[in-house]
């Protein structure tokens, strides 16, 4: 830490400036913190229980400006994502999960994750390309597909050049207008859904066959 500046800490240690933990992320966060012996309890309308870190980053710098507590909470809870980043929407047949701005290995790892603790309906997984890996790309992409033979997902699609190249058990799809053509004729409702992949693919645009 450099000469002079104050150091303040956010996380799940119950030694941190600002304590949280997850209470439930089904399907959005909800959150309990602490701070100077005061506890809080906020839901939000972001998916999945990695927010938790973004969440109290915000908190942290808010009490650092004096921002009041019930001022920070509202601000958090009253908070609705439209950009698809960890964005719940409901439509008329399923409940979706868009996290269409970004993706890299990590953050998919994380939707992944958070996403196989949900306990209502089946669940479905939309997964576009991470673009950018470099030569490490394969090795990556084989990491997903590992993850999703232990979550036993009740449907998986895979959308992009990089998936397709990965063999597996999976519906691959070489790009999002061949995906939206096989949703369209083959509908399904009563599902959670995860769709998640690098901007670039137009995931999004996927979201109307659900």
């Amino acid at each position: 830490m450099s000469k002079g500046l104050e150091q303040i800490s956010y996380g799940e240690s119950k030694d941190a400036f600002v304590f949280g933990q997850v209470v439930s992320s089904d399907p959005c966060l909800c959150f309990h913190w602490e701070n100077a012996g005061e506890q809080y309890t906020v839901s939000t309308h972001m998916a999945g229980d990695y927010n938790l870190w973004n969440a109290l980053a915000a908190i942290t710098v808010g009490i650092s400006f004096n921002v009041s507590p019930l001022q920070i909470n509202q601000a958090i809870s009253n908070y609705i994502p439209n950009n698809y980043r960890s964005q719940c929407k409901k439509t008329a047949r399923n409940e979706l999960i868009i996290d269409t701005f970004n993706a890299n290995p990590t953050s998919m790892q994380a939707a992944l994750a958070s996403f196989s603790t949900l306990t209502s309906k089946p669940k479905a997984v939309i997964l576009g390309d991470m673009l950018g890996l470099g030569s490490e790309s394969i090795k990556l992409y084989t990491e997903i597909i590992e993850k999703l033979n232990e979550y036993s997902f009740e449907k998986v699609f895979l959308c992009g050049h990089h998936f397709l190249t990965i063999a597996s058990a999976y519906s691959c799809f070489s790009d999002v207008e061949a995906l939206c053509r096989h949703l369209s004729i083959n509908p399904f409702d009563g599902y959670n859904i995860l769709i998640k992949g690098s901007n670039k693919i137009y995931l999004d645009t996927v979201i109307q066959w659900l």
